[in-house]
């Protein structure tokens, strides 16, 4: 979370920074104190593959876009 927060502070190196910046007029601000870690993973690929997954099934609830895109047959894949 320190990671994103700076990013957020510094306005720059994540798409949550992106997103803060694009809706300033909105006061969009992220809720740290509210965030938690869904699940830790070692690896990069793991975690990428977990979080692509995550952002799709909460749509527009979610602000961040995933790393990486995943077809929807993976998606199927990991809901089983």
């Amino acid at each position: 979370m320190c990671e994103h927060a700076n990013t957020v502070k510094n306005k720059t190196g994540s798409n949550l920074a992106l997103h803060c910046a694009e809706c300033a007029d909105r006061k969009c601000t992220p809720l740290f104190e509210q965030t938690r870690v869904l699940k830790k993973y070692n690896g990069k690929s793991a975690r990428e593959i977990y979080e692509a997954h995550v952002i799709h099934k909460r749509g527009d609830s979610s602000v961040s876009k995933a790393s990486i895109e995943l077809l929807e047959k993976e998606h199927r894949y990991l809901d089983q």
